[in-house]
């Protein structure tokens, strides 16, 4: 008997469980289909600024932002000391086309504060998921998508972590969509 009642108060709480699972997965993708019909363009790299492409820099957010962009897709990769940046990646074609800055293969993945101090083509704010998360802050109606790019099980491990680490904000979280990623096993 005092089983049979155990057992009938555990599937109480699972199917309590399901139901509010069920309603929030629902709930959420309203919101995101809501979203995705709202917004019809998505601002790749933050959004070209000048003619250029591919800087996911500070001006070209603030820029396409103020155009009425709100869905915006980022480069994200994690620097030598293990932040994450908005950059499209680290080989040399990145930092000559991309960056414009000059390639060195014996440093080619930055410290944090380098990046950080870096001026892509010479005029564009580099930016670091940190500085990203800030914007998502102070404007709630910013939706990004999440490009990291091909990397390692344990480099993507590493990147959603930090992640993670950076936002500790739900409502942010919410408005994060992971994009392209794709998981090599070493």
């Amino acid at each position: 008997m005092y089983y049979k009642i155990i057992e009938m108060v555990l599937i109480i709480i699972v199917i309590i469980g399901i139901i509010i699972y069920t309603y929030y997965v629902r709930n959420s993708k309203r919101k995101y289909i809501k979203m995705v019909k709202k917004n019809r363009y998505m601002a790749h790299a933050l959004g070209g600024i000048d003619g250029e492409n591919y800087t996911n820099s500070k001006e070209a957010l603030e820029s396409n932002y103020n155009k009425g962009i709100r869905l915006f897709e980022v480069d994200i990769n994690l620097t030598a000391d293990g932040k994450i940046v908005c950059v499209h990646g680290w080989k040399k074609s990145d930092y000559e086309k991309k960056i414009g800055i000059k390639y060195n293969s014996e440093n080619s993945i930055m410290t944090y504060e380098k990046f950080k101090n870096v001026k892509i083509k010479d005029k564009y704010t580099t930016m670091g998921f940190d500085d990203l998360v800030s914007y998502m802050k102070k404007y709630k109606d910013i939706y990004v998508m999440l490009d990291i790019g091909s990397k390692t099980y344990e480099e993507t491990k590493k990147i959603y972590s930090e992640i993670l680490n950076v936002t500790q904000n739900k409502n942010i979280l919410d408005r994060l969509i992971t994009g392209r990623t794709h998981c090599g096993y070493d």
